[in-house]
């Protein structure tokens, strides 16, 4: 029984005060999302955050009016918050600002770029129908991201201007995500024989 027990408080301990992520799943439209669940972040700050199906932080509920605009922030994990409580997030604070007149939605994802935003932008609108767009950016989006041939979506410089490049061979930078693509491509090549 003490061992039972301590076993059940390791594990509430570890729930409550260790960074612990649910794995990441497909989605069809936005690529390897974060699965659904709990979030609890102690690196940059403590907070709990639950990521929904779509994989954005659910946020708490503010009572709205029902003809209330809807403002989708985009963003990377500034706007994402994991490391902070709701009630401190950007989102939430634009929210309060804004008033019952407003819906604000944090559509912020770690990890992506303006790059991901403009190359998602018909699904986005599709999912979110925003009446505004608010798209947190910051130094790297303009200079590394943005033309890094390694991401899933890059820009290249044309004569008219630029334009968005879709990198079919994308591998992410993840080790642990790295080497499952290379046992998939390993896997491909023996069915293929």
């Amino acid at each position: 029984f003490a061992t039972l027990l301590a076993l059940v408080l390791w594990e509430v301990t570890l729930s409550n005060f260790y960074f612990k992520r649910p794995l990441s799943v497909t989605n069809p439209i936005f690529g390897r999302i974060p699965g659904p669940g709990l979030y609890v972040e102690g690196k940059e700050g403590f907070a709990r955050s639950y990521i929904n199906d779509q994989g954005l932080r659910v946020m708490p509920t503010f009572e709205t009016l029902h003809d209330a605009k809807n403002v989708l922030l985009l963003g990377d994990s500034f706007t994402q918050a994991t490391h902070v409580p709701a009630k401190q997030t950007f989102t939430w604070l634009v929210q309060e600002r804004l008033g019952n007149n407003y819906n604000v939605i944090n559509a912020g994802r770690e990890g992506t770029s303006a790059n991901q935003y403009i190359g998602l932008s018909a699904p986005i609108k599709e999912l979110f129908k925003p009446d505004v767009v608010v798209i947190q950016l910051n130094i790297s989006d303009f200079t590394y991201d943005a033309f890094d041939t390694k991401q899933s979506l890059y820009f290249t410089k044309t004569e008219q201007g630029f334009e968005l490049q879709h990198n079919n061979s994308f591998v992410s930078r993840s080790p642990l995500a790295t080497r499952f693509d290379a046992y998939r491509v390993r896997a491909r090549r023996i069915e293929a024989e």
